[in-house]
């Protein structure tokens, strides 16, 4: 797969849409530890509904494509589902998440400068708070250079 969120889409702070086959043995493992429920789609199912391009607005998961046990395990945890047909946008190479502008984030939340290119997030709520880590992992004692 050549694009996260055609195997990724959170959906809430306990639940995601995951196609496990996306990611190498070990960060497969490590995403379904992440997320308390994730709901596991399969590669085929995450290629030709890319159902996991989806954007959430609330309760509501608006997608392209929804296989049927994905239909009804949302439907389950109390989502409604709005499947919108975005062929053309398909032929672009683009679907429902890549034609959004997200407003609701926060940009600059007084990040503290790192050096290293070691990123950490400040925990901010939800079940990737204070576990996302990008970069080399920190020396633990000694010198440290």
């Amino acid at each position: 797969m050549y694009h996260l969120d055609l195997a990724f889409c959170p959906l809430d702070e306990r639940r995601a849409i995951v196609c496990p086959g996306a990611f190498d043995a070990e960060s497969a493992q490590t995403l379904l530890d992440l997320v308390p429920e994730p709901l596991v789609v399969t590669e085929d199912e995450a290629v030709t509904t890319l159902c996991a391009n989806s954007v959430v607005v609330g309760r509501t998961v608006v997608m392209p494509g929804c296989p049927s046990h994905v239909r009804t395990q949302l439907e389950r945890w109390g989502f409604e589902v709005v499947v919108v047909d975005v062929a053309e946008f398909h032929l672009g190479g683009g679907s429902v998440r890549c034609l959004t502008n997200p407003l609701d984030i926060t940009l600059g939340r007084d990040l503290e400068p790192v050096t290293g290119g070691r990123v950490v997030l400040p925990p901010v709520g939800g079940w990737l708070s204070g576990r996302v880590r990008f970069g080399p992992k920190p020396q633990v004692g000694g010198s440290g250079g």
